[in-house]
């Protein structure tokens, strides 16, 4: 048996009827059909992601720029007096379809949305060992940014290179072979 597409795939593919606020090949925004309050936006990418780790850079980095966007718009449209920029990942996290997707929820003076937790105390260190582990693992993890994107800066200045020596080359040949046109013409206007 074929499984079943996600709720978000079904309105992403047209099966499910939505209100859409903004759309495009990589993104699409949605009205929530049970708000937290009104102007309430759901903004989710095209492509199937549960988790924000599995979305690429490129994706993540528009979805992003566009929850900026859509957060003013939304403040302005609704007049709203604030606005929570909210994302869940995992049931644990209270992600309740496993696509992912942000969150805009504007809150108003008279009706205030907030993403209130219980606040727990924890011995300094306690605190210092997660910090440590956090750290460490950070540290790994740049190591391997930072290794992959120096890769990405030499293959670019490598075909930068390869370019400009190509078109450096062209351009030579094509200067030998005007030298070699003209020589040509000049050796045939001399003889008889």
């Amino acid at each position: 048996m074929a499984e079943e597409k996600c709720v978000f795939c079904q309105i992403i593919d047209g099966s499910l009827p939505t209100i859409k606020i903004y759309e495009d090949k990589t993104v699409l925004a949605i009205l929530d059909i049970n708000p937290a309050s009104e102007g309430h936006v759901i903004l989710m990418p095209r492509t199937h992601y549960e988790t924000l780790d599995q979305i690429p850079d490129d994706v993540l980095v528009f979805l992003f720029k566009l929850a900026k966007l859509l957060s003013g718009i939304i403040k302005k449209v609704m007049k709203a007096t604030g606005i929570n920029i909210y994302a869940c990942e995992g049931k644990s996290a209270g992600q309740r379809l496993p696509h992912f997707y942000i969150n805009l929820i504007p809150s108003y003076d008279d009706n205030p949305v907030s993403a209130e937790w219980e606040r727990k105390q924890v011995e300094p260190k306690k605190l210092e060992e997660i910090g440590n582990k956090i750290r460490d693992e950070a540290k790994k993890e740049s190591i391997k940014l930072v290794t992959e994107e120096t890769e990405k800066i030499k293959k670019k200045i490598t075909k930068k290179i390869a370019d400009e020596s190509a078109k450096k080359q062209k351009i030579e040949k094509k200067k030998e072979d005007e030298e070699m046109r003209q020589m040509k013409s000049l050796i045939g206007r001399r003889i008889p």
